[in-house]
């Protein structure tokens, strides 16, 4: 549900402003502004300049850390609705001058602004000058304007199914079980379940979050239950090598499971339409795979079955200005963060299923796609 805003500081004795423009961001569509995370020199000072100056510009702000707190807690329509703030991460640095670089992103780490300022002189003006813009935008929130939440499902209460609030899609990377998903599947959830089919019995076990990357939206969980049977192996491989641009592609996943779409696993398939993602993003692909909230955190594989991504999130369809515009994660950001977090995971290298029909393919790679649950 966070995403990353930076604040870097570099000293100067001129002031500094760079960065884009706000012409075509609409801010009147965001109740709040969420300080999600304060890092660096000064991160308390920082922070309460942060705060006061986009209060004063018109901006709610939920700041749960002092200084300035503002909430205890996460708003209740926040909770509801995710696309009702922007998400602020602020980092400082020091380098005889004060530099500023904010970033706001919105829940799915899609960077929505970025601006930086800078002053030889006093931290609070770095800070007030990487938010000028922010600052003089004649902001107002217009509820008429809120988007609904995209990339996961949220269900309404009384439509649950055993209460569970949302749903993501993820896949196995270790027969032990570990599994690979979207950060934003899984943020905040108090409690996580994994679905799957195996040998045409339908299991469920309750799993824990190892590690997640909120920059990149990769999360790692495992399986928590003692009656959880191992995989002797994975029978597919983890592919690192950069896609081709036009290499077909295809994915596994349960958009919209616990509500309109049920839970048996969908297929879609498409091509690399760009080898960077949003904004140019050198961490995703551009596909034309159809992708439904709920396929997020499924994983991406090529024309042999190999695994190269994560499906992560459709553009925007409110804008109406795009078709079929999606973004998967590239594997080799994945493979990082299991190199740091799960050492002793071994990623899987059988080829063998690339000489089998696609049809063949689909039915021995559904039964490593589970269906993440939350609530």
């Amino acid at each position: 549900m966070r995403t990353i805003l930076c604040v870097f500081f570099v000293l100067n004795l001129s002031i500094a402003l760079k960065g884009q423009s706000l012409r075509g961001v609409n801010l009147n569509k965001y109740k709040y502004i969420v300080i999600d995370d304060v890092s660096g020199v000064h991160p308390g000072e920082t922070r309460r300049f942060a705060v006061k100056n986009l209060a004063i510009a018109g901006y709610k702000i939920v700041n749960l850390s002092e200084p300035l707190k503002t909430y205890d807690d996460y708003p209740n329509d926040l909770t509801v609705n995710k696309n009702l703030a922007l998400y602020l991460s602020v980092n400082s640095k020091l380098y005889g001058c004060f530099e500023v670089e904010i970033r706001l992103f919105d829940y799915k780490n899609r960077e929505v602004y970025k601006n930086s300022g800078s002053s030889c002189g006093l931290l609070s003006n770095a800070v007030k000058n990487a938010i000028r813009s922010l600052s003089q935008y004649n902001y107002k929130f217009d509820e008429r304007q809120v988007n609904t939440v995209e990339s996961e499902v949220n269900i309404p209460k009384a439509d649950r199914p055993n209460q569970w609030t949302g749903n993501g899609s993820g896949f196995f990377i270790d027969g032990n079980g570990f599994i690979a998903t979207n950060s934003h599947v899984v943020y905040d959830a108090k409690e996580i379940e994994v679905e799957f089919v195996r040998n045409g019995v339908k299991e469920k076990y309750p799993a824990i979050i190892m590690r997640a990357d909120k920059i990149n939206d990769l999360a790692i969980l495992k399986i928590e239950a003692n009656e959880f049977m191992p995989f002797k192996s994975l029978p597919y491989n983890f592919k690192t090598e950069i896609m081709d641009l036009g290499a077909e592609v295809f994915t596994l996943g349960y958009p919209m499971a616990l509500f309109h779409m049920g839970t048996d696993i969908k297929y879609t398939n498409g091509t690399i339409s760009s080898k960077t993602g949003f904004q140019g993003s050198i961490s995703e692909y551009q596909i034309s795979v159809p992708i439904q909230p709920g396929n997020s955190g499924g994983p991406l594989f090529d024309a042999d079955g190999s695994i190269v991504g994560l499906t992560s999130a459709g553009f925007n369809r409110s804008l109406d200005i795009t078709e079929n515009v999606n973004y998967a994660i590239k594997s080799v950001y994945l493979k990082t963060l299991i190199d740091i977090a799960c050492p002793n995971v071994v990623l899987p290298r059988d080829t063998t299923i690339s000489n089998k029909n696609l049809t063949e393919k689909l039915r021995i790679l559904s039964e490593y796609v589970v269906l993440v649950k939350i609530r």
